[in-house]
């Protein structure tokens, strides 16, 4: 009985420590978060004054207020997305549709916002090859690649992000390769990169990359990254059943 007792009793520890853990780390989401929608919040409502009482229309402030605005429902999205699958709510809309045409429309709107750096050195390079047609919830795979395309965008200040993708015949599976020439991954973050928090940076909350993995897990498939061995930057790997 004696044993039992103790074995309880340590469960019951091993639980508090764990709620422990989660508050602790919900609060720590709340605060970085309302620090992360403050910031473009505050630039909207700035430059929207400033526009006011300008006599012309101003470009500057106009792209400024397009690209915070373009930050805000990023990160409104990522946080609707942590909520749905921490609450384990999150459901697929699947649909048939070309995953070659997804990751171009990703490009294109990336490459509108690219375009409105005024120290813009980074250039995308697309590489598919052949169509490849799969089943899966087209908005949320689009949602991958877009924070994965941001992700390179962040720590590559200029060169080349090389995106290929293919399909696997024999094991009916879509890869896709993003390259980028940035510094790499701190080999310590490596283990825990898609974990919630663990990625953090001054460059952002490291939600992206956590909500990536649960979708493309949602769809049977895998996500992983690994720093370029004969080059410079890093390259994240995305395997997707062609009939998720």
């Amino acid at each position: 009985m004696y044993e039992s007792l103790r074995e309880a009793n340590k469960n019951l520890l091993y639980s508090y420590q764990k709620l422990e853990e989660h508050d602790a780390m919900e609060k720590e989401f709340i605060n970085l978060a309302a620090h992360e929608l403050r910031t473009p919040s505050q630039s909207i409502v700035g430059y929207s004054e400033m526009l006011k009482v300008l006599p012309k229309r101003n470009k500057q402030y106009e792209e400024a207020i397009s690209r915070n605005a373009e930050r805000l429902y990023s990160l409104v999205t990522n946080m609707l997305s942590i909520a749905r699958i921490e609450s384990q709510t999150m459901k697929l809309n699947k649909t048939i549709f070309d995953l070659n045409i997804k990751i171009d429309n990703v490009i294109k709107d990336i490459s509108q916002q690219l375009e409105l750096r005024t120290a813009n050195k980074v250039e995308i390079e697309f590489k598919p090859i052949g169509k490849i047609n799969i089943t899966a919830d087209k908005e949320k795979i689009f949602q991958v690649f877009t924070n994965l395309l941001n992700n390179a965008l962040k720590f590559t200040n200029q060169g080349t992000i090389i995106i290929t993708a293919k399909q696997k015949e024999k094991t009916n599976q879509a890869v896709v390769m993003i390259k980028d020439s940035g510094p790499g991954i701190d080999p310590e973050i490596i283990p825990h990169l898609f974990t919630k928090f663990k990625a953090k940076s001054e460059k952002g909350l490291g939600l992206g990359l956590y909500i990536s993995k649960n979708i493309i897990e949602a769809h049977h498939g895998k996500i992983e990254a690994y720093n370029n061995p004969n080059s410079k930057g890093a390259t994240f790997v995305v395997t997707l059943p062609l009939k998720g």
